[in-house]
């Protein structure tokens, strides 16, 4: 089956535009390149405002994760957000710079249980000297 693109013209294979529950055959109405394209766009101009809902978003799931795991306060008492975070009790497997987001939403999708057994939250400082300690032994 093709459809013709509203955007730019062209007749374009199904699989070349996004599923879109509201439409009348349930199919985008631009294909995936024009929504690409116009989605670049709004975000070059809009820059600032994605910045801030990004960090909006990304401080949320890290409350909500951190909550999951037990709550906002380290194994020492120590309890402000600001200096808290989330540890691999084993180690970190890949990238560190390549977490972020994707450790609070994994986190989100595990069981309890299992998120507890393989995070912790800690302050900086304790993250820091378990860090430390690793690296002496």
């Amino acid at each position: 089956m093709m459809k013709t693109c509203t955007v730019c013209k062209r007749e374009l294979p199904l699989t070349d535009f996004y599923k879109r529950a509201r439409s009348h055959d349930g199919i985008d109405y631009s294909c995936k390149s024009c929504v690409n394209e116009r989605r670049r766009l709004w975000a070059s101009k809009n820059a600032s405002k994605l910045k801030q809902h990004s960090e909006k978003y990304r401080l949320r799931r890290r409350d909500e994760a951190m909550d999951y795991l037990g709550g906002r306060v380290c194994t020492c008492g120590y309890s402000d957000v600001r200096a808290l975070t989330i540890d691999h009790i084993n180690g970190l497997e890949g990238n560190p710079r390549q977490q972020g987001i994707k450790i609070h939403n994994e986190i989100l999708n595990m069981t309890e249980t299992d998120a507890r057994e393989k995070y912790q939250v800690l302050c900086w400082n304790c993250n820091w000297i378990k860090r430390m300690e690793g690296k002496m032994r």
